[in-house]
């Protein structure tokens, strides 16, 4: 009698542990589901486009007031650029906003080279530093201190980099996704189109298209490409995920 019991107990008992699984599973089951809902695969997508392809460029004025027949200057960098020493990393503007490539970096301080100089005058050239440049680099002597040279305030800028996604669009469709941090078992596919005229696209990153069946969502927004020149370009991004 004793044993008909103990075993009618065990099979209540497995039937409300049976109960309990289903209920969570009831309860948890939507929630599971939705990882990989509409919000959730635009919200990482964008997210991980940014932080793969996206670059902050840090901008100084450089105020030179030169001597007569003076075509090198030197100057000690800012305080967080002091440890850099990559000049590949370091970008110095003519006063037309082209690249100076002559120029090098001396313990802390940046040397560049340009005959554009007014004398008598306050001219003003510019420093940009970046993590994403890769900045083509003359190695030029420093001069003769004979002229009054300083930094002015920082200016940051934030914005789409061609060398970062151009990095991105030579990997496999599974690396392309993990450096997005994106589901490895969803899709996605990115286009930019030239703010200016929406219907030329500039860059794109398209390696799968979706199936009649594949519910695709697309999110869009305006943002800015910025160059090593420092120059912001408007853009249209636009990413599909399914």
């Amino acid at each position: 009698m004793k044993r008909g019991l103990l075993q009618i107990d065990w099979m209540i008992s497995f039937g409300i542990f049976v109960v309990f699984l289903l209920l969570i599973f009831i309860a948890f089951g939507p929630a599971l589901t939705k990882e990989y809902d509409e919000d959730y695969l635009k919200s990482i997508a964008q997210k991980g486009f940014k932080e793969a392809s996206f670059s902050e460029v840090s901008k100084y004025p450089i105020f030179v007031e030169p001597a007569s027949g003076q075509d090198v200057y030197e100057v000690r960098l800012p305080e967080k650029l002091r440890l850099i020493g990559d000049a590949t990393k370091l970008v110095v503007l003519d006063l037309d906003s082209s690249i100076i490539d002559e120029r090098a970096l001396v313990g802390e301080n940046i040397v560049f080279q340009s005959s554009s100089a007014v004398v008598g005058s306050v001219n003003t050239f510019y420093l940009l530093y970046s993590d994403s440049f890769v900045s083509a680099v003359v190695p030029v002597t420093p001069g003769i201190f004979n002229y009054n040279i300083t930094f002015g305030v920082e200016e940051k800028l934030i914005g789409f980099s061609e060398r970062l996604f151009n990095d991105l669009s030579v990997l496999s469709y599974d690396e392309f996704k993990e450096s997005l941090k994106y589901p490895t078992r969803k899709d996605i596919s990115i286009r930019i189109f030239d703010g200016v005229d929406p219907s030329a696209i500039l860059y794109e990153y398209i390696s799968v298209s979706p199936l009649e069946n594949d519910n695709v969502y697309v999110i869009k927004w305006a943002d800015h490409m910025i160059s090593e020149e420092g120059v912001r370009h408007p853009i249209l991004v636009a990413i599909a995920t399914w």
